[in-house]
């Protein structure tokens, strides 16, 4: 029997106080039942009967960047990209805030045992209206620990949030014991800061670009032709995606490139022929970096990793510090 309890639609579907929760705490714009199913199944349609937003910027990516697309230079089409990429990304990071909000509200009740705890304020989406701040209370001097990092889930747990989830389920577990330990591990690197306006975007402010400064080699051309959108000059290889030693296809090698007037973009060779691609403006990749994410029915193999049979949901992911990692979504993993 499939085990359900770590997955918040279904979590959402038979305990209405839960689902309430959630709805309190949420400040993105989808439905919240459409969003924590797309948490799950981002590639497809909802009960409901809307379609994936994710299913949506694939089309969109794939008319602009495939080879023979008519509209690869449309700046209205990349305008949309764009605007759909910021809002799969803000409308996850609220639905994603809700969540644990909820995860950690429960536990705070159970603990308690008299009725709905109050529960923690999420953190704002974009388009939220300001709150007011509470009045300052004195507190005794602290060292000045690292910076918060953005995104805490909406970065590395974007791809499926389970392990965000799990998390607040274990800190649900502390809080009902009684007994609350400061234990905050980094996901990865923090990235530096977004540059100001006034600062050019180059290597010195976002390392990352730094990797297009490097000659270009043999090795960093992808083989296959490329549309005119893409800066041909600027393809650089970043890593491969590394699949079963005896299957069909030992690796993928991804690459970065330049597109346009402004866009940071990553390519997968999918196989021989073809490719799959997403771009963000530069403005964004200073911000947050640019993630590429796709479906394949290769065993994917990670170093310390248990290899994912079959069928997987996998991201790239390229961030402005210049880490870069593949990933699969825990919700293709058994529980």
């Amino acid at each position: 029997m499939e085990n359900t309890q770590d997955d918040p639609y279904e979590r959402a579907l038979t305990d209405p106080g839960f689902l309430e929760s959630v709805r309190a705490q949420h400040r993105g714009h989808w439905d919240v039942l459409d969003a924590l199913w797309w948490s799950s199944h981002p590639n497809d349609a909802a009960p409901s009967g809307r379609a994936a937003p994710q299913a949506e910027l694939r089309a969109l990516q794939q008319r602009r960047f495939e080879a023979d697309a008519g509209d690869a230079s449309n700046p209205a089409r990349a305008q949309d990209l764009r605007q759909l990429e910021a809002d799969i990304a803000r409308e996850r990071t609220a639905i994603d805030a809700a969540v644990v909000s909820a995860y950690i509200g429960a536990g705070r009740a159970l603990a308690g045992g008299h009725g709905p705890a109050r529960q923690p304020e999420p953190p704002a989406a974009a388009d939220a209206l300001p709150r007011p701040a509470p009045p300052a209370q004195p507190a005794p001097p602290t060292e000045p620990g690292p910076p918060a990092e953005p995104g805490l889930f909406a970065s590395r747990g974007r791809a499926w949030r389970r392990g965000a989830f799990a998390a607040a389920a274990v800190l649900v577990g502390i809080v009902i014991g009684g007994q609350l330990a400061e234990a905050v591990t980094p996901l990865r690197t923090a990235d530096p800061p977004a540059p100001s306006p006034a600062e050019p975007l180059n290597a010195s402010t976002v390392p990352a670009l730094g990797v297009f400064d490097r000659t270009q080699v043999v090795t960093d051309t992808p083989g296959i032709p490329l549309p005119s959108s893409f800066d041909r000059s600027s393809v650089r290889k970043l890593a491969s995606v590394m699949w079963d030693p005896s299957g069909p296809r030992p690796e993928s090698p991804y690459y970065v490139a330049r597109a346009g007037t402004d866009d940071i973009c990553l390519l997968l060779m999918v196989d021989d022929g073809h490719y799959l691609s997403t771009c963000v403006g530069v403005d964004e990749f200073a911000t947050a970096g640019v993630r590429l994410y796709w479906t394949s029915d290769l065993s994917f193999y990670a170093d310390g990793q248990t290899p994912a049979l079959g069928a997987s949901n996998l991201y790239i992911d390229w961030s402005p510090n210049g880490d870069y990692e593949v990933g699969t979504a825990a919700s293709d993993i058994a529980s």
